[in-house]
């Protein structure tokens, strides 16, 4: 589904799970992405847009475990 970004054409793009959002973030800099914008959360869970070197856009998402426990 086409995302529109303010300002900007509108791009494909696509979401990623991570186990940890701030390592990803820091390893993806290095190799030359940019946070588009966040990290924020929603709901509970952290979240962040990066574009990747060649304009690639996706959504990252940090894995939530939820255990859930009966009485």
């Amino acid at each position: 589904m086409p995302s529109v970004c303010p300002g900007g054409p509108s791009r494909e793009t696509t979401g990623y799970e991570v186990k940890d959002l701030a390592d990803t973030l820091h390893r993806a800099g290095a190799a030359g992405a940019r946070v588009l914008w966040g990290p924020y959360t929603a709901g509970r869970r952290p979240e962040a847009m990066m574009r990747f070197p060649g304009g690639y856009v996706a959504e990252l998402h940090e894995i939530i475990t939820t255990f859930l426990t009966s009485g």
